[in-house]
């Protein structure tokens, strides 16, 4: 956003207030580490899906926190679940690198598989 300001005031205004609106906001909550953490598990943050709520559970909270997310998060919806074990299972049968990046389903199922969580 920050390339595109141009010469307009009224962008500037706009930027300003993004920053205040969203950017500060999501900075102030890693000082409130329990917000954040019971946010993640609540997917209560804005623009954050669920594989990058996962790898921000265990860059923050670490792997014990990770395997949690994973059981109440993940595997514990009806829809996500499933659709995260089928792509477990074709990672198993991989050789070499696991593609990060084609998806959120089988971003999670990739992050799970470096974790070694089972899913």
């Amino acid at each position: 956003m920050i390339w595109n300001v141009g010469q307009e005031h009224q962008t500037l205004i706009e930027m300003v207030d993004w920053v205040r609106r969203l950017a500060l906001p999501w900075f102030d909550l890693f000082e409130r580490r329990y917000e954040l953490r019971e946010r993640l598990f609540r997917m209560e943050i804005p623009y954050v899906e669920l594989d990058t709520a996962l790898e921000l559970v265990l860059a923050e909270f670490g792997e014990i926190e990770g395997s949690r997310f994973i059981a109440e998060c993940v595997m514990a919806d009806e829809r996500v679940g499933p659709l995260v074990r089928n792509a477990s299972v074709n990672i198993r049968g991989y050789r070499g690198v696991v593609e990060i990046g084609a998806g959120i389903v089988k971003n999670v199922a990739a992050i799970c598989s470096c974790y070694g969580f089972m899913v």
